[in-house]
């Protein structure tokens, strides 16, 4: 993919954001087509006249990037400025080899990955959503007690839940909230359904990876004082005892892209500081019997 209209887009209250920004345009100013710069959110990312978004920030600047393009499926490239970073393809220090190789050349790959849709359903008859997100959608406990959560899938009871929450996590989200609460690492282009249990009561609550054509509901249960709902850290609603949270695969898909050279598994061997062979202790030949 060789991009020729290129929007950026970011975090500007990140250090380096705006220098970040300013450097693209510079770089890349009579190869490419920059159709605009934002920092601050304010341009309607779905109507922006490009075939790349080049993102400035951390995982949630993507994740809101991404929320920003509505149906619109426009290649994502994340520079991460912040820590940690699964979704960003290039770190800041890399940014003179991305723009030339990755933008210019084209010498990268097209990741697809699946999203979800999310309503919510309340006692009184409201709904809420639907959302859509690229990671997760979490309902969990707004305040120090514990809820009661009845899980459903393709409308067949499967169990309750009784501790901090429960996430749903699409394979791309399965490195980041689900993965805290003991979720497993899902790989990105898959089509999956992740569910996690966030501090369950019991052991035998385990996650479950389901098809990504089933239809799941999580249904708040009694003694739940006051549980929310988020999908993507992005959108908050405020759930009560009986709400209805239904999550399915959403038509959307969400494209990002990354380095050719660049694996699924060297990202996690960098963010999860994987080492390897363990440094197993060589037996000096004078110290044998």
């Amino acid at each position: 993919m060789i991009a020729r209209r290129i929007f950026i887009v970011g975090d500007g209250t990140k250090p380096g954001a705006a220098e970040a920004a300013a450097r693209i345009v510079e770089r890349l100013r009579g190869r490419v087509e920059v159709m605009g710069v934002d920092l601050e959110a304010r341009v309607p990312l779905e109507q922006a006249a490009a075939d790349l978004i080049v993102v400035l920030g951390g995982d949630g600047s993507i994740l809101q990037a991404v929320r920003r393009l509505g149906a619109r499926d426009v290649p994502v490239l994340g520079v991460n400025l912040g820590r940690l970073g699964f979704l960003a393809a290039v770190h800041a220090r890399e940014l003179d080899d991305a723009l030339e190789h990755m933008v210019v050349r084209g010498e990268a790959v097209l990741s697809h990955r699946m999203r979800l849709e999310v309503s919510a359903a309340h006692p009184d008859g409201r709904i809420d959503g639907p959302f859509v997100g690229l990671n997760d959608v979490a309902v969990e406990r707004w305040d120090p007690r514990s809820l009661s959560i009845d899980l459903r899938v393709d409308g067949l009871p499967a169990t309750t839940y009784r501790g901090d929450g429960v996430i749903v996590s699409t394979p791309t989200g399965s490195t980041a909230h689900s993965l805290a609460a003991g979720g497993p690492i899902v790989e990105p282009q898959l089509e999956a359904l992740v569910v996690s249990p966030m501090c369950a009561h019991s052991f035998a609550n385990r996650p479950l990876v389901l098809r990504a054509d089933q239809v799941l509901d999580l249904r708040v249960g009694p003694g739940s004082r006051s549980p929310g709902m988020s999908v993507d850290g992005q959108d908050f609603v405020k759930l009560e005892e009986g709400a209805l949270v239904t999550v399915r695969r959403s038509p959307r898909r969400a494209t990002l892209v990354f380095p050719a050279d660049r694996t699924f598994y060297d990202i996690l061997r960098t963010r999860l500081h994987w080492a390897g062979q363990p440094p197993y202790e060589q037996t000096p030949p004078e110290s044998l019997p």
